[in-house]
């Protein structure tokens, strides 16, 4: 089987706080668990196209300029995680997927059971 292609974003509101979203209870692989919004990549989508879809499906995020902050390898393929500004630091649940979601700084956001990968890409802001 072909590796997953995935993608995440690490969205930052205007005063810098970082969007995390809880998975719910019923989700499959980490329920409880919180995240960046992300996701599998379509077939014909770069994984920045990817990353941008994503946090408008999961959180109606739109995204300006996002540049590569970080490509964690995971048991199931890569995830290419990007990082930028949301244009207005707004965003809701969307997608079922998750129950509930918070602007946190990313100290706070550490201090949270996060998914691997999430966790990995965040530890990258805290230098």
């Amino acid at each position: 089987a072909s590796m997953k292609r995935s993608a995440a974003v690490v969205a930052l509101c205007p005063r810098g706080k970082v969007l995390v979203l809880r998975r719910g209870p019923t989700d499959p692989w980490a329920p409880g668990k919180w995240c960046l919004p992300g996701g599998g990549a379509e077939p014909h989508e770069t994984l920045e196209q990817a990353a941008r879809r994503e946090a408008f499906e999961e959180a109606g995020l739109l995204m300006g300029r996002l540049r590569p902050l970080v490509r964690v390898p995971t048991p199931h393929g890569s995830v290419q995680v990007f990082i930028g500004f949301s244009t207005d630091g707004r965003a809701m649940l969307l997608d079922g997927e998750h129950d509930q979601m918070a602007w946190l700084t990313v100290r706070e956001a550490l201090r949270l059971p996060l998914v691997p990968y999430s966790q990995t890409a965040l530890w990258r802001l805290v230098a």
